[in-house]
């Protein structure tokens, strides 16, 4: 059976907002939440087996907590919290 990809690139490669620039913030959040969404598939995949799930955990991790961090920076630049549909679909 094929390995499935969960990438959409290296987190590394992600534009992380530093700045102010809330479209460097979305973009970044979309990114990552497209990560998220693929890994959710695959933690929830049967075929895929529980060792390689396991070695993906500490990057699920990661992305998950880049995701919180991005939606503090969003607050902190907008003065607002994301919208529940925002944090679950990200940004259009």
């Amino acid at each position: 059976m094929k390995d499935f990809d969960m990438s959409v690139g290296k987190i590394e490669n992600i534009p992380i907002a530093t700045g102010i620039f809330i479209g460097d913030l979305k973009e970044a959040y979309n990114l990552l939440l497209q990560r998220e969404k693929k890994a959710e598939i695959f933690f929830k995949n049967d075929k895929v087996t529980q060792a390689k799930k396991d070695a993906w955990v500490p990057e699920f991790t990661k992305i998950t907590e880049l995701l919180s961090n991005l939606m503090r920076k969003h607050k902190e630049i907008t003065g607002n919290n994301m919208t529940d549909w925002e944090v679950l679909n990200g940004f259009e």
